[in-house]
């Protein structure tokens, strides 16, 4: 009898779990929906849209996910933690999140298991493509504003017709050349989160 009253019990709580995770995932924890912080309101093409996608979702497990594998010090972000699940915020910590990957590649980047040593390669590979995201992409400049293109068409009447014209012709060149370089660099970077992308949970 006794039994059967803990299985009843039990049920309703894997219910009730059932009925707040249906509300939580169609509200305020829509895992379904990529929110993509480094695109502002605008039209952008696809290809524009695929590069900031995938480096969202790994911005999003690196500050979000793996920093809940380590002791994080903000008094808040504890707080938050205690929250039920449905109206818990989105907490976040770079630097809790680094930490713990540095720790488990000293801690068993020189172990036997290959299991461990995978991790350790896409720990390593998976925050190389972060901190290139974070630190080395928001300082590129455009072809454009590298070669000073549109001072170059604005001052455009001082000069002849063919100097004029094999100038523009030599920094098309250029602005081609390095969009190109651009595009390699983004294109490393995202095969290596198609790479890894088994890696990415927690």
């Amino acid at each position: 009898m006794n039994f059967g009253i803990i299985n009843f019990f039990d049920s309703l709580d894997v219910i009730s779990n059932r009925f707040w995770d249906f509300i939580a995932f169609r509200t305020t924890k829509r895992y379904n929906v990529l929110k993509i912080k480094s695109l502002t309101p605008n039209y952008y093409d696809k290809d524009t849209i695929l590069i900031h996608s995938m480096m969202q979702i790994v911005v999003d497990y690196v500050e979000i996910e793996l920093s809940y594998n380590c002791e994080c010090k903000n008094k808040f972000r504890k707080i938050f933690n205690s929250f039920p699940f449905i109206i818990r915020p989105e907490s976040r910590c770079q630097k809790c999140s680094i930490k713990y990957i540095n720790k488990y590649i000293e801690e068993f980047g020189n172990t036997d298991d290959g299991c461990s040593k995978r991790w350790c390669k896409a720990y390593s590979e998976i925050l190389s493509v972060y901190l290139w995201w974070k630190k080395d992409y928001p300082k590129r400049k455009s072809p454009e504003e590298t070669y000073q293109y549109g001072k170059f068409l604005l001052t455009s009447r001082q000069y002849s017709k063919t100097y004029f014209a094999k100038k523009h012709k030599r920094l098309i060149d250029l602005m081609q050349e390095l969009e190109l370089k651009y595009k390699d660099e983004e294109s490393k970077m995202m095969n290596k989160i198609i790479e890894y992308r088994d890696y990415l949970w927690t």
